[in-house]
């Protein structure tokens, strides 16, 4: 018999891959998007982002039977229409960092950043349900810390 943690991530294995797949894909494009940023500029780099994340997303709207976008949007909070704001971010953070301080360093302190603001989001229930920070959620951002620190130091 399987403990439920067990049984929750089997059912969840396409959503695990998914994340990995995810974590893949951000490391490649840091990696890449540096390279690119040596031989076009950081601002190009980030249209060039830009423009092939606008073209995707038009494609699978329009594939999704265009939904309204705006229809709506009285019941919208304005701060749920910034999630672009962190795109830009990441897609010009990453790429101005990853040839200045490695892909390992960079994705380390991402990783852990990511881990420490996912723990709060999670307590105040901004993933959609309320998680509890414990003693070994806490466990598992100091190891990850102190690994990101290995791997930052020289």
């Amino acid at each position: 018999m399987r403990s439920g943690r067990s049984d929750t991530l089997s059912r969840m294995n396409p959503l695990v891959l998914l994340a990995l797949v995810v974590g893949v894909s951000i490391a490649v494009q840091g990696a890449i998007n540096g390279a690119l940023t040596g031989k076009i500029g950081l601002p190009a780099t980030i249209f060039v982002n830009a423009a092939i994340t606008c073209l995707g997303a038009l494609l699978w709207w329009l594939g999704a039977g265009r939904p309204a976008l705006f229809a709506r949007r009285a019941d919208v909070p304005p701060w749920l229409w910034l999630g672009g704001v962190f795109g830009l971010v990441i897609i010009g953070g990453a790429a101005y960092a990853f040839p200045r301080l490695g892909a390992g360093a960079t994705l380390a302190l991402i990783v852990v950043a990511q881990l420490v603001v996912g723990l709060a989001l999670d307590r105040l229930g901004w993933s959609g349900r309320e998680l509890p920070i414990n003693a070994s959620r806490l466990a598992g951002v100091a190891m990850l810390a102190v690994g990101a620190w290995l791997v930052v130091r020289r």
